[in-house]
């Protein structure tokens, strides 16, 4: 499986169960992912924006939420997690949907408080990946708990040229090697948190 230059695992077939994506299957094909979960009838899915809707519609109170400015519905949407956004949130009307291709919706990028279940890593992977693309260059702060791989820190070096901040938790799965490249594309990175991961001082 390829992803805009990065190579993912997949030997169970997971990813599907929940997420459907465009990638280019060959390494030449450039394709931008299209957000969507599948099947559309997926009870799962119904319920994950049914409550989406209902926690930010129990967290106002005042207009009613067609009549709210882009600027101020993109605000209340920033307080979701990443997964919430990608996953559900750009699905809920037209104008989430172009809200949430915004650049700037993308500054800050948090991964860390997720239950891996009914998640596998490789779907958090491409939901990371989603995120990168959408920012548009625009990524200055990334917070990534457990599921971060060389790939992934790949990734976000392809997309972070304008990234300040980056905070890595018991990601034991990462590379002294591939910590090192990543670190050497992010020009901006002015504070690194690395925690409870497998790193030495070579790195």
């Amino acid at each position: 499986m390829y992803v805009h230059g990065t190579t993912f695992r997949d030997n169970n077939n997971s990813i599907s169960r929940f997420i459907s994506l465009t990638w280019g299957e060959q390494k030449n094909q450039k394709i931008k992912p299209r957000l969507s979960l599948v099947p559309d009838n997926n009870p799962f899915q119904s319920l994950l924006i049914f409550s989406l809707s209902k926690r930010l519609l129990s967290r106002t109170t005042g207009p009613y939420w067609p009549d709210l400015t882009s600027d101020l519905t993109a605000n209340i949407l920033q307080r979701l997690g990443t997964l919430e956004i990608v996953t559900s949130a750009c699905r809920v009307c037209p104008q989430w949907w172009n809200i949430c291709k915004d650049p700037l919706m993308w500054r800050t990028i948090r991964m860390c408080y997720i239950r891996i279940s009914p998640y596998a890593y490789v779907d958090l992977w491409k939901i990371c990946c989603i995120a990168f693309e959408l920012s548009c260059g625009h990524l200055e702060d990334i917070d990534i708990k457990r599921f971060c791989i060389d790939d992934l820190l790949k990734c976000i070096a392809d997309h972070g040229s304008q990234l300040r901040c980056m905070r890595l938790v018991n990601c034991c799965l990462i590379t002294d090697k591939g910590f090192g490249k990543a670190m050497r594309k992010l020009p901006q990175l002015e504070k690194v948190d690395i925690s409870y991961c497998c790193l030495t001082d070579v790195s």
